[in-house]
């Protein structure tokens, strides 16, 4: 089931980046801890995360 959250973009991370804070619940489903790798990547207009390997 996909569910859908709205969330502002945090604010600028140095010249090239941006910040996203991500619902609790999201990165509990996938396993995703601080210090975690993950993987970013543009699919049409979508941003997809996934945990890194």
């Amino acid at each position: 089931m996909v569910r859908h959250q709205y969330r502002k973009i945090q604010g600028i991370v140095g010249d090239a980046s941006f910040s996203l804070v991500l619902p609790k619940q999201f990165a509990l489903n996938l396993g995703i801890g601080k210090g975690d790798f993950v993987k970013v990547y543009q699919q049409d207009n979508r941003i997809i995360i996934e945990k890194a390997d």
